[in-house]
């Protein structure tokens, strides 16, 4: 979904886009009596970043483009004004106190919707000296409906189901190969709603978002014991819960009767927890029991986009954002103990350091599917970049006018 890590889908981010955008680095863990340097270990805490993603990024990226940018403007920014430039064919004059009118000369925004979409992110985090490389990849179905409450408000419930994976080559870093690289992985099945919120005062939009996710993770890894020199798979379950709310306020100016220029600033606030659970072997030996985990996020964003709009059946956007990390940790800890070795002490496991800030770039539209304009296609993609990961989001989707 659109993020996008961004957590980060969108998810985009976000769909997918909002928690493809945080995914962290994985790293080895010292002096641990039996297993040390066994990076299998830190696959955990870099799991609870599967949980962190919904569809608060698709719904944000989808309103922008698909809500009219000329809700409410005062008459005299409204895309017509002169004879010349006046494709809607109305009265200036006459209409200039109508806020009806006003509100929906060349726009929808006394109609509802029922929209779909179909989501894929992709997260890459490169090795680097103290890690193996991963990957998270995602599939995903949002579905929303919304009603407009008033002449500039709309007010939508949205939701939808992902199933983010987790494959991190084990055993191979940038400087070394430890041991026979294997291939560790952890799965979720995520389970995502949320309510969604668009205001518009003559130009400055208010977009809202607050949403639940649910998810039922099992992992599966390859560890080590050196009193034996042999392996073995370890299995576990266990299940997480999300919280996200999105603000974003932007000021919508025209140009020409069809360009719309938005900058936007955005406050995201993630919450994301694990729980505990004991793994699974057929040898009792090196199994791992696994602590509580909880991350918190505060993220603030920048950013601006332009949209063309072509009368009522076309439109196209670029965006560009800017997002850094006010508040809490890039990655989350996890705290863990050897379950077959009475007396073995609680190892703390944490990712590596990363980033505290990212760039996103990304372009989206719709199109008419009839002359009537009550159906629409849309669609939208993202790439998040920083430093040692790359984050994209594509999504694809249909829209029902009411």
């Amino acid at each position: 979904m659109k993020d996008t890590a961004t957590g980060q889908i969108g998810f985009p981010v976000l769909v997918a886009p909002t928690v493809a955008l945080i995914a962290a680095l994985l790293v080895f863990v010292p002096g641990i009596a039996t297993a040390e340097g066994d990076s299998s270990w830190t696959m955990r805490p870099n799991s609870i970043h599967l949980s962190m993603s919904g569809p608060h990024r698709i719904v944000l990226n989808r309103l922008t483009v698909q809500q009219p940018n000329c809700w409410n403007l005062p008459p005299h920014t409204l895309p017509y004004g002169s004879e010349e430039a006046n494709p809607y064919g109305v009265d200036e004059d006459a209409d200039a106190d109508n806020s009806t009118v006003r509100g929906q000369i060349g726009c929808f925004s006394g109609d509802d919707t029922f929209w779909i979409n179909a989501v894929h992110w992709e997260n890459t985090t490169f090795a680097d000296d103290r890690s193996s490389g991963y990957g998270i990849a995602a599939n995903g179905l949002v579905l929303g409906r919304d009603w407009m409450r008033g002449p500039s408000s709309r007010l939508g419930i949205a939701g939808g189901y992902d199933n983010p994976e987790l494959r991190q080559r084990d055993g191979a870093t940038r400087d070394r190969v430890t041991r026979d690289a294997v291939t560790n992985e952890t799965r979720a099945d995520h389970y995502h709603l949320g309510l969604y919120y668009q205001e518009n005062f003559y130009g400055t939009e208010l977009n809202c978002w607050i949403g639940y996710g649910h998810q039922e993770i099992d992992s599966r890894r390859y560890g080590y014991d050196d009193e034996r020199a042999r392996g073995q798979w370890y299995r576990g379950s266990t299940e997480g819960d999300t919280l996200i709310s999105s603000v974003e306020l932007g000021k919508i100016t025209c140009y020409h009767g069809c360009f719309f220029v938005r900058p936007c600033i955005g406050v995201n606030m993630i919450h994301g927890w694990q729980y505990g659970f004991a793994e699974q072997a057929t040898g009792n030996y090196g199994r791992l029991h696994y602590g509580r985990m909880h991350l918190e996020q505060t993220f603030l964003r920048v950013g601006a986009s332009v949209q063309y709009e072509k009368d009522t059946w076309l439109r196209a956007l670029l965006r560009i954002e800017y997002a850094y990390l006010m508040e809490g940790d890039p990655v989350a800890g996890s705290r863990a103990r050897l379950i077959d070795k009475a007396g073995t002490p609680h190892v703390s496991l944490f990712g590596a350091s990363v980033q505290r800030d990212f760039l996103t770039l990304g372009c989206g539209g719709q199109c008419s599917l009839g002359s009537n304009g009550s159906r629409y296609i849309y669609g939208d993609y993202d790439i998040s970049m920083s430093s040692g990961r790359t984050v994209q989001a594509w999504t694809l989707g249909y829209i029902e006018k009411f």
